[in-house]
């Protein structure tokens, strides 16, 4: 979803704009390419369910499954409303008139980590982003692994009066490794949109001395902060879920906890290394003389 509101794809829709194109079919034409990638993803959700539900020893029927593809359809629809929205309510004008902001402190990052922090600082919704996906899995992690190792796999509790009972089945782990893996696609997905957008910029620290190597690691260290905010963010969360389902808080709880975010971490940064591969190998005089 975030392809849609890039400034890339914001640049096309102004384009359209300029050639005659209204703006409520400006803002059909980016809500249905994300209504397509959200069938897509509904197929494929419905193809795979009812083969993995039976490796798992569940039963899924296929009218069950079929109905993932139009929840899928919504949700998407649902997510890139806004981006649409905005990348058609700009003004034609502004495809020609050249952006002019307000002049603010300059601020030097020191060092490579400052850098990427500088750099994730100016996409605040993208890094949000690959950062909330890695807190859902790292929450759905830490609050298994208490219930499996902390409660010898069972919590019997209540929440606003209702008695809940929470059960840890091999099934829900393997739901939580795919999690992961979407997790993981999702900070490739947002390190390489900014690679992609930031080539000029990449390219001039290159041409000013910095390596390939060292490149490659500003965006390897984007990766791991956008792992660690998930992975910490989850950690609590699920912690603070286990302790209002049991009123209580082992110490294994805790370590679970950690280690989920740990996994967090490591997957964020191994899911950066193809963006900083790219980066570390971008072609300079290809990419400045474009600039």
């Amino acid at each position: 979803m975030a392809c849609s509101a890039s400034p890339a794809r914001r640049r096309s829709a102004l384009v359209l704009s300029c050639l005659g194109w209204s703006r409520r079919k400006l803002f059909g034409a980016v809500l249905g390419e994300v209504g397509v990638v959200g069938l897509v993803a509904g197929l494929l959700s419905a193809a795979l369910a009812v083969p993995l539900s039976s490796w798992f020893g569940l039963q899924v029927s296929v009218p069950r499954a079929l109905l993932a593809v139009p929840a899928a359809v919504l949700l998407a629809l649902a997510a890139g409303a806004v981006p649409a929205w905005r990348a058609s309510a700009v003004p034609p004008i502004a495809a020609v008139r050249a952006g002019v902001r307000a002049a603010r402190r300059a601020r030097s990052p020191r060092g490579v980590t400052g850098l990427a922090l500088a750099g994730l600082a100016r996409m605040p919704g993208r890094t949000l982003l690959g950062a909330a996906t890695l807190t859902v899995c790292v929450f759905a992690l830490t609050v298994l692994l208490a219930v499996t190792y902390g409660f010898r796999g069972r919590v019997v509790g209540s929440l606003l009066g209702d008695a809940i009972v929470v059960q840890a089945r091999p099934a829900d782990y393997a739901a939580i490794a795919v999690m992961f893996a979407l997790g993981a696609l999702a900070v490739a997905d947002v390190l390489y949109l900014g690679v992609r957008e930031r080539d000029a910029e990449l390219a001039t620290l290159r041409a000013t001395g910095w390596s390939g190597r060292t490149v490659a690691r500003l965006v390897l260290s984007e990766g791991a902060v956008i792992g660690l905010l998930g992975g910490l963010a989850g950690a609590g969360a699920g912690l603070a879920a286990a302790a209002v389902l049991a009123s209580e808080l082992p110490r294994v709880a805790v370590e679970g906890a950690l280690g989920a975010a740990g996994v967090a971490v490591l997957l964020a940064v191994l899911a950066s290394a193809v963006p900083a591969t790219l980066a570390g190998r971008l072609p300079l005089a290809t990419v400045l003389a474009r600039g």
